[in-house]
């Protein structure tokens, strides 16, 4: 299977993507990955993110091996690969700010042009990923014929309690309201109970 292409949109968070990395670097062989950033504020930003990705105390080491897909669509791409996992690292500069889900796009479009890849993980770069989260989220998605997964998620500075286990959008207000806010971390709810909730797969007001 081909290795699950990881996208990460950064805007001037070096030191907080620089966590991000070294976490996927603790991730479990299985199922492979490669990472794809796109650095969306300038290129300053850039050249920051590539210096501290490959610095001594870095996640990265860098490399020569061309990314796997078209990338006339950025201004620069840096090839690296993870010092602690046998995954590739690219770092693209569009010399624009995109917004979000134009970041996501920019590497996701010549990705699924170039190959049949099994799917992809989308992740905010202040993120840090468990070992076990991407061999999960793919077991769950393959055993229960889902399109879109997601992980419960908890913040960094109260780990105890449940930020979001996804989001359910409440028409008359225009928003998405987190499901299992504030619940103990340690519960485990049906599957079925939360998807039955699930409706919108991100709030479009805090893009």
């Amino acid at each position: 299977m081909l290795p699950i292409p990881v996208v990460i949109v950064t805007f001037q968070n070096a030191g907080e993507v620089m966590e991000c990395l070294e976490s996927l670097g603790r991730s479990n062989a299985d199922p492979a990955f490669d990472l794809y950033l796109r650095e969306n504020g300038g290129d300053e930003a850039f050249a920051e993110l590539c210096a501290r990705a490959c610095a001594a105390d870095g996640p990265c080491a860098r490399s020569d091996e061309p990314p796997p897909c078209r990338t006339d669509g950025f201004k620069t791409v840096e090839a690296f690969e993870l010092k602690q996992a046998n995954a590739r690292v690219f770092i693209g500069n569009a010399g624009e700010n995109l917004g979000y889900g134009g970041g996501v796009n920019r590497w996701l479009g010549p990705l699924r042009q170039a190959e049949n890849w099994p799917g992809a993980l989308v992740l905010n770069p202040d993120t840090t990923v468990d070992p076990d989260a991407l061999s999960a989220l793919t077991r769950y998605a393959k055993d229960h014929g889902k399109g879109i997964v997601t992980g419960r998620i908890v913040l960094a500075d109260d780990p105890s309690r449940i930020h979001t286990r996804g989001l359910r959008w409440r028409r008359f207000m225009a928003s998405a309201k987190a499901i299992g806010r504030n619940e103990p971390a340690a519960s485990r709810p049906s599957p079925g109970s939360v998807e039955r909730q699930l409706d919108a797969p991100w709030e479009p007001s805090s893009m």
